[in-house]
Parts: structure tokens; C-alpha cells; sequence
């Protein structure tokens, strides 16, 4: 997953991280900078920090400045964890329908997270995130209605 962010006219931060491994990678202007643990980065005398991660924001701090790649708007939280709800609605479908909800909730959760770092324009964005939530419920709740329908008719 990667996050790029002009900071100015001669400066770009790259920030990139592996979904398995949580692996970071961060570049300034093409150049990737030197890894002194997981967390810290150097650039020449500089050595920024990496706070938080790609579903919380991400920003870069050194003793100089910090730098914002990522932040979360109230929006961003929202469409993020909106997916969630659909949780209480499957604990009322048992545990099959509970399970089956709490898998689609993260997975549209995280389909909503890369909607939402990517530079699409915002009512696009808002309108995918809506949608993904939208089709999860759909697929969890169909799936459950299916296994349901199958063991009454058995």
C-alpha cells in the first residue's frame, strides 16, 4: 500500500507498507532513505519517525518538522468503521450470520481504507465506500440466507 504526499514544490514523500508484514519503506524525492530500525528513517542528518500506520495515518517526525503523509478526517473514520454495523445485525442471524458479517465487515473496511488513500475525487470516493458497504451486507446476508434456507429444507 503506498501514500504519496507533495510537501512542497521540492520535496515528495513516498511512504509504503506491506499488508502482510507491516514492512515500511519511505523515499524523499526518489531516493529511498536508509532504514536504522523499524520505525526510523535517515536522511542524511535527519532521521524521521514513522507514527501511526495506513489505516490510522501516517506522519513522519524528526526534531526539525513533522510531516503529515496521511491524516483521518471524522469522514474517514467513519466510512472506515461504518462496515461494523453490519456486526449487530449478523449476531442476530446466530453465529453462522455473525461470523459470515464480521468477515465482509473487514474486508469492506479495508476495501474502504484504500478507497479512501487513493486520489480519487471525494464524492467518488464516498459513493465506492457506500457501495462496498452495500455489496459486503449483500453477500454476507445472501450467503447466510443460503446456508440457512439449505439446513431448513434438509
Amino acid at each position: 500500500m503506498k501514500i504519496v504526499k507533495k510537501v512542497s514544490d521540492t520535496e515528495e514523500f513516498v511512504y509504503e507498507e506491506s499488508f502482510w508484514s507491516g514492512n515500511k519503506e519511505v523515499t524523499l524525492n526518489g531516493n529511498k532513505l536508509e532504514k536504522i530500525d523499524k520505525r526510523q528513517f535517515k536522511n542524511g542528518d535527519e532521521v524521521f519517525v514513522v507514527k501511526g500506520n495506513f489505516l490510522t495515518g501516517v506522519s513522519l517526525a524528526s526534531p526539525q518538522r513533522t510531516i503529515d503523509i496521511s491524516y483521518n478526517e471524522w469522514y474517514d473514520w467513519l466510512l472506515i468503521f461504518l462496515p461494523f454495523l453490519n456486526v449487530v445485525g449478523g449476531i442476530f442471524c446466530g453465529m453462522i450470520g455473525g461470523f459470515l458479517s464480521a468477515i465482509f465487515s473487514f474486508i469492506s473496511a479495508f476495501v474502504n481504507t484504500l478507497i479512501l488513500r487513493s486520489s480519487l475525487k471525494m464524492t467518488v470516493k464516498i459513493i465506492l465506500c457506500i457501495i462496498s458497504i452495500i455489496v459486503a451486507t449483500g453477500l454476507w446476508f445472501g450467503i447466510y440466507y443460503g446456508i440457512a434456507y439449505a439446513i431448513l429444507t434438509a
